[in-house]
């Protein structure tokens, strides 16, 4: 069967970005049955659900994927719980902690591309051995990040998981990461970018970006 351009260019692209919604399990400890009661989840419903924003790669929001609560086992937000409590050494009591934003955006863009111009060249399997290049991968970095800044892209979310070149020169997929969140009364919101891999992995290295997401974010009180 022969696929035209315009299909071969799709499925080529976004073959490997799609991938299978496995659950990543996060290793949480038990925490006591006040727990809950003292952690007020308030972000926004879509914050909690995944999408792929576009598998056009002609489209501008092309190749992020948003990563909701579906993915995880149990939530983020869960984690951030047991993590806030783990730091509050000889506490009896537990963090009251408020939780505005806690989303991850996958962005794959760059390598989609690369992957569906190798397709048109050699179809989708040319694609897939021109996407298996090594770039450099940036570091792991975290920032403060300004809420108004996160709002001011209500409309435009695809942006919210852009990077700038220079924290990730070579363009390879990443995740974001932001947490925006009041902790016994102290609030910090940050980004954090980390490598991201593609195919079967993906789903494996969720449960170690959350992780260092939320070290990163605790580090900041």
């Amino acid at each position: 069967m022969k696929i035209g351009f315009s299909a071969g260019f799709l499925i080529a692209a976004s073959a490997l970005l799609v991938g299978c919604s496995t659950t990543a399990r996060l290793d949480t400890p038990e925490t006591s049955s006040s727990a809950a009661a003292s952690t007020q989840d308030l972000r926004p419903a879509l914050e909690k659900t995944s999408k792929i924003l576009s598998l056009l790669v002609t489209s501008e929001d092309y190749g992020i994927r948003r990563i909701g609560d579906d993915w995880y086992e149990p939530s983020p937000v869960r984690l951030l719980q047991a993590r806030a409590n783990q730091r509050r050494k000889g506490s009896t009591s537990d963090a009251k902690i408020v939780v505005h934003t806690l989303v991850t955006y996958a962005n794959h863009a760059a390598f989609g591309r690369g992957v569906a111009q190798g397709a048109v060249v050699g179809g989708v399997l040319g694609g897939v051995v021109v996407g298996g290049a090594e770039p450099v991968k940036p570091k792991v970095s975290t920032t403060l990040f300004e809420r108004a800044a996160f709002e001011a892209l209500n409309g435009k979310e695809y942006q919210r998981g852009q990077f700038s070149s220079a924290e990730n020169p070579s363009a390879v997929p990443v995740f974001i990461v932001y947490i925006d969140a009041e902790i016994d009364g102290q609030r910090r919101f940050t980004r954090t970018l980390m490598p991201a891999p593609t195919g079967s992995a993906f789903a494996k290295e969720l449960p170690l970006v959350m992780e260092a997401a939320i070290a990163a974010h605790l580090d900041k009180y």
